[in-house]
């Protein structure tokens, strides 16, 4: 099976923070939108300094990514502070 790949680029510091997976990019979203609005956190202190990016695909069965030529970001802190992801949302993402 293959999963979407996913991190977080840290625009002050320059640098990418660790990789994770999920099968949507709806549960990427839903995920980064639930840290960013969690209290006291750096993602909810300094919501503008992050950006939730989609960077390839990984499968279980190989163990091998496969990289995109072009990393896709999907939401910044900002976009997604103080914010509910529409339940339609989500649907139309997972359809994908």
């Amino acid at each position: 099976m293959k999963t979407k790949v996913f991190t977080v680029f840290d625009v002050k510091a320059s640098h990418y923070l660790k990789t994770f997976n999920f099968t949507h990019s709806a549960e990427a979203i839903r995920a980064f939108t639930d840290i960013v609005n969690t209290e006291k956190t750096g993602f909810n202190l300094h919501p503008a300094d992050y950006t939730l990016m989609e960077i390839g695909t990984h499968d279980n069965l190989t163990s091998r990514y496969e990289m995109l030529d072009n990393f896709i970001p999907l939401a910044t802190g900002l976009e997604v502070k103080n914010t509910n992801i529409p339940k339609k949302e989500i649907d139309k993402e997972i359809k994908k």
